[in-house]
């Protein structure tokens, strides 16, 4: 791969991937199979922006997998953010 790839949409740059910051702000929807990674997907994504970014992350679960809210709320942690909420069990 050459060490600079460039789109109208993104940037790889000697492995890192960067977006747009039009693109990062835009709505995001992760469709797979069962056991497919979706939700680590989304996990290592929200972080990434949350970090590189600053900007505040919404998670949404329809699963309702009360199991992934404290992984978000470390992932959100690690990534330095200190104004999580997690809805609805978030004042």
């Amino acid at each position: 791969m050459s060490e600079h790839v460039k789109n109208e949409h993104a940037l790889i740059q000697k492995e890192l991937f960067t977006m747009q910051e039009s693109l990062v702000l835009r709505p995001f929807l992760n469709i797979g199979g069962s056991g497919s990674g979706k939700t680590v997907t989304s996990l290592r994504i929200a972080y990434l922006i949350a970090k590189a970014s600053g900007f505040d992350v919404i998670f949404l679960d329809a699963k309702g997998d009360n199991k992934l809210i404290p992984q978000f709320v470390a992932a959100m942690r690690q990534a330095g953010k200190t104004r999580i909420k997690v809805f609805p069990t978030t004042p």
